[in-house]
């Protein structure tokens, strides 16, 4: 999931912030240590650690972000697209988890 979000971005020239889930983010980790292995530029692929409503969205509500993509519940969905919904943040990209 993550290297389909972020790799774009990356080829594109562009740098980005992956926040991964609270609650499993060690494999977002373990990417960062390979694109640092490889020769990822530091600054390019930066990590954010921490709790979705104390990093990611103080993160997605920063003037600067130009992008939004996230994978979570309609719930979690609704509210963050409520929140960009008078910014200028020109792309959001949402993949919501459905339940069962």
């Amino acid at each position: 999931m993550i290297t389909w979000k972020v790799a774009p971005a990356l080829a594109a020239g562009c740098t980005a912030i992956l926040k991964p889930f609270e609650l499993a983010f060690v494999t977002c980790l373990e990417l960062a240590d390979v694109c640092r292995e490889v020769g990822l530029p530091p600054g390019v692929l930066n990590m954010l650690t921490g709790l979705g409503t104390e990093a990611g969205a103080p993160l997605a509500s920063y003037p600067h972000v130009d992008k939004v993509a996230f994978t979570r519940s309609n719930a979690t969905g609704s509210r963050i697209m409520y929140q960009f919904s008078s910014s200028f943040v020109s792309v959001f990209a949402t993949d919501v988890q459905r339940s069962s």
